[in-house]
């Protein structure tokens, strides 16, 4: 699959039901807080893999795709 630049791959609070490895480009992991700002949580890239937490059981996670650093 592939996805555009700052385009949502999972919104927080939607069921997760992929597991996802990165083949190019990066990823931001946020989550958003009520009366607080979203917090990056995690910078993912080439080879890392992401989905693991739908075994976990938490599905408060947003990801979005971000540029591959050669590109930006």
């Amino acid at each position: 699959m592939t996805y555009a630049s700052e385009e949502i791959i999972v919104r927080q609070g939607e069921p997760a039901t992929k597991f996802y490895i990165l083949l190019e480009g990066d990823v931001e992991v946020f989550q958003d807080f009520p009366d607080q700002p979203t917090r990056l949580l995690n910078r993912l890239s080439r080879g890392d893999y992401l989905g693991k937490l739908v075994y976990c059981g938490v599905e408060s996670v947003q990801l979005q795709c971000v540029l591959p650093k050669t590109q930006k």
